[in-house]
């Protein structure tokens, strides 16, 4: 009696051990696994071909061969006109920007220069058409904030511009950098930035030309700007000089 006791709760025992173990592995299973530490990669070099230096096509491996491809040629194609925005002018709904300047030409109505608050220079040469097209002038220049500009009354070509960068905008006067007196030679086509380093934080809302003799005039109003006043170049603005000092707008009258 006693050994048949003992054979019936011998077999439970096993199982139930066999059902622990086997409870325990299954839990270990189900514990996420740790991850790994993560070790950033290292700072990569990437070596620019020589052949690219020189012009020269490379390949896929870096090899001049049959199956090498040219280096591309950007070409610009804007900025293009902008339509059904909230300024939209019908029938067309294109969009007009905000205007601070302009400059006619002297004796062509064709050909009128605008100076945009935050969207640079800009020229047409058909300003008397229905729908004149404008062209592009500084899209190059490390600013497209303009606050003036003038001809210079003293070139007979009428080749001569004069302007200045400033933060006009209505909106917080919110723009690009101040970076001074700009001027062009060849009627808009290329323009200098002149004397840059005299101008920070200044709003040039005036500017004048006599040959070289420049004016440019600080407004102390918008943008938070210096308001220094009245600068003076007498070497075609290879430097400029304060020669009188403002606490509000200055404007350069042109004669």
């Amino acid at each position: 009696m006693r050994l048949a006791t003992e054979g019936n709760w011998g077999l439970p025992k096993r199982c139930w051990l066999a059902a622990v173990i086997l409870i325990r592995i299954l839990c270990a299973q189900a514990q996420a696994a740790q991850p790994a530490p993560y070790n950033p990669p290292g700072p990569r070099e990437y070596a620019i071909p020589k052949q690219a230096l020189l012009g020269q096509p490379i390949s896929k491996a870096g090899q001049i061969g049959p199956a090498a491809q040219t280096l591309g040629n950007w070409v610009a194609l804007g900025p293009a006109p902008t339509i059904r925005a909230q300024v939209g002018i019908p029938p067309n709904n294109p969009v007009c920007g905000a205007i601070q300047t302009v400059a006619a030409h002297p004796t062509n109505p064709d050909i009128l220069y605008i100076g945009a608050v935050n969207g640079g220079i800009w020229r047409t040469i058909n300003a008397t058409a229905a729908n004149p097209d404008w062209t592009p002038l500084t899209d190059t220049l490390p600013s497209l904030s303009i606050g003036a500009l003038e001809f210079d009354p003293t070139d007979a070509t009428h080749q001569t511009l004069i302007g200045g960068s400033a933060l006009v905008s209505s909106f917080g006067a919110d723009g690009g950098a101040r970076i001074g007196v700009l001027r062009s030679l060849d009627g808009g086509n290329t323009w200098a930035v002149l004397a840059g380093d005299m101008f920070p934080n200044e709003n040039l809302t005036s500017v004048a030309a006599r040959g070289d003799i420049l004016m440019a005039a600080s407004d102390s109003t918008w943008g938070g700007g210096n308001g220094s006043g009245l600068f003076r170049s007498t070497n075609a603005g290879v430097s400029f000089e304060v020669i009188s000092g403002a606490a509000g707008p200055v404007c350069l009258a042109v004669r």
